[in-house]
């Protein structure tokens, strides 16, 4: 139970502020039920007391049946509404933490889920949710529901004769000392099948998204040894937390059934030697029996809620996770150039990334960064983003550190078309309005024909309704390259970023795209990561970087008379130009 309370102080009802309220009434709601639940077991002992006294009568009939009918009428009402805020709590609980993990998730660097597998964290956004959903809504009422009925029967029983009571009890404690020292090996076992599913799913993903590959070098799936060898450890540890599970339940079963047979036999000695009543000893082998259920119950509830805590962990270990500090009080600049002042950054700890760079870009300029594969291009663009935080130096924007604006500000402010744009599996027009939620539908079609978009759309059966389906999977690389391109232009920021925005733009559409691209970057400051050289000759800056440094800045006239990096990469580009394939002889 200390989980869930627990991770009820780590969610924030900020949607539907009683949720939590509901929930802790739902449980108070249980614990009442369970109060009225021993009512008729306090009447049969009244009952059997008179009956075996000789002073059973119609009056005290009537009273009992009264008693009764209104505990059980309570009992209901108490049901229903256990069931009610419990389910309406719980869930809206649940709707609360997935907004709040997922608001989370937008704000933590991407270093974050460089470090984490996809699997992973779809594992704990559904199978751990779930687990936490069902412990919320049912296991939680349902467990604090018996317990107190074991309470207040085992109360009941040392009320009736202490001996017995004690008698009873003392089973109960050497199958909850076994359930203790199985609980540990349960739990380690159970958390190494939810990491191993987590493992698990994050490699069916891969087969699943590499399965063109696969089939490509005629690798079926028996051969794929990753996915055959991950789903072989699941089944191992899936065997074998059932196997330890069953046993320490069948027993803590058994031990219970021994301490009935035991406390019957000791009840049966002390009627027979007259030293307890009839009455007494029916009321108390009913009442023991009730006792027992209940004590299986809620270690059979407390079982399934041990196997979840790796769940709780998992979701409480995401929330903690760091994400980017936001300034107590931001600050909004006035204009947009940039300025990259001694910026350093490390993606890995000793590992530098990015070592003292420093540049400048105005309004209304483009400036090209150019260089070799990991020469730290693409890190500077998601620097200026924020996607990371700069480990030393600072970025600033109209004069502003970006670490003291609001992330949600700086990134109004800039639009940005990646090497790889991701298109959700939606609707064309849906897509293009997650730059401008309430754009015309006038703009929406003059920045798709502004990117060579509009002609392809129209083509689609359903047009701009089209549902394009996971990642843009309907369409081709360069239709949906050209769809970001025409998001970006869309979204109309003061700061454009490109990585790459032309490589997958066919040579018949080529020329409209850098026309299109001119009407995007006018009046804008733009970054533009390039590896065809000759796409941004006429840039206002090109940054040579390498190794994470620049070693050359100024125009492509002034470049190209240095006897630098951005020559070789030149001539190197020029040679290849020319290439053709040639049989061997």
């Amino acid at each position: 139970m200390q989980m869930i309370f627990g991770l009820m102080r780590m969610v924030r009802s900020d949607a539907i502020p009683n949720n939590t309220a509901r929930f802790r009434r739902s449980i108070a709601w249980r614990v009442a039920e369970s109060l009225f639940a021993t009512v008729p077991y306090v009447v049969l002992f009244a009952a059997l007391n008179a009956m075996f006294s000789g002073y059973f009568d119609m009056s005290l009939m009537i009273r009992l049946t009264l008693m009764l009918a209104a505990s059980l009428m309570l009992q209901l009402l108490c049901s229903v509404a256990a069931n009610v805020d419990g389910f309406v709590g719980g869930t809206g609980m649940m709707c609360d933490l997935r907004l709040q993990i997922a608001s989370h998730l937008r704000r933590l660097p991407l270093g974050f889920y460089a470090r984490r597998q996809t699997g992973e964290l779809t594992a704990v956004m559904t199978e751990n949710l779930l687990h936490v959903e069902e412990a919320f809504t049912h296991l939680a009422g349902e467990l604090c529901g018996r317990l107190t009925i074991a309470g207040l029967t085992g109360a009941l029983l040392l009320y009736i004769d202490w001996q017995l009571g004690l008698l009873s009890m003392a089973s109960v404690a050497v199958g909850l000392v076994l359930f203790r020292l199985v609980k540990e090996s349960v739990n380690k076992i159970s958390r190494a099948k939810i990491t191993q599913k987590a493992a698990t799913n994050s490699r069916l993903l891969e087969f699943i998204q590499g399965i063109k590959v696969i089939r490509a070098f005629g690798r079926s799936a028996r051969g794929y040894d990753k996915v055959l060898s991950a789903l072989q450890n699941l089944r191992a540890l899936s065997i074998r937390v059932e196997i330890i599970a069953g046993i320490a339940a069948i027993g803590f079963s058994i031990l219970l059934e021994i301490g009935f047979l035991l406390v019957l036999a000791r009840a049966f000695q002390l009627n027979i030697n007259g030293n307890l009543g009839h009455a007494t000893l029916v009321m108390f082998l009913v009442m023991s029996h009730r006792f027992y259920a209940m004590m299986n119950e809620s270690a059979l509830l407390m079982a399934q809620l041990a196997f979840y805590e790796k769940s709780f962990e998992r979701i409480a270990a995401l929330l903690n996770e760091k994400c980017l500090p936001e300034p107590a009080l931001a600050l909004v600049p006035d204009r947009h150039d940039i300025e990259f002042c001694n910026v350093n950054y490390s993606a890995e700890a000793g590992t530098q990334t990015l070592s003292n760079i420093s540049f400048s870009a105005r309004p209304g300029t483009v400036t090209a960064l150019v260089g070799p594969s990991g020469a730290g291009k693409t890190t500077i663009v998601h620097l200026l983003a924020r996607f990371h935080d700069v480990a030393g130096g600072k970025i600033l924007i109209g004069g502003v550190d970006i670490r003291s604006m609001h992330q949600d500000d700086l990134l109004d402010r800039i639009a940005i078309v990646l090497q790889e744009s991701y298109l959700f599996n939606d609707t064309i027009e849906s897509n293009l309005r997650i730059a401008r939620p309430h754009a015309t539908y006038a703009e929406l079609q003059a920045a798709t024909r502004a990117a060579c978009c509009h002609d392809f759309i129209m083509a689609l059966p359903q047009a701009y309704m089209t549902v394009i389906g996971e990642g843009g999977g309907s369409l081709s690389g360069g239709e949906r390259q050209r769809l970001s391109i025409a998001r970006a232009i869309l979204k109309d920021a003061p700061i454009v970023l490109l990585d790459e925005a032309t490589a997958s733009i066919d040579a018949g559409n080529e020329h409209a795209i850098r026309q299109a691209m001119a009407a995007l970057v006018r009046g804008k400051t733009v970054l533009m990561i390039a590896h065809r050289l000759h796409t941004v000759a006429d840039a206002d800056q090109i940054l040579v970087l390498d190794r994470g440094a620049v070693v050359g800045q100024g125009r492509h006239a002034d470049l190209i008379q240095q006897d630098g990096l951005y020559v070789r990469l030149w001539e190197q580009q020029e040679n290849s130009r020319h290439w053709r394939f040639r049989q061997a002889a």
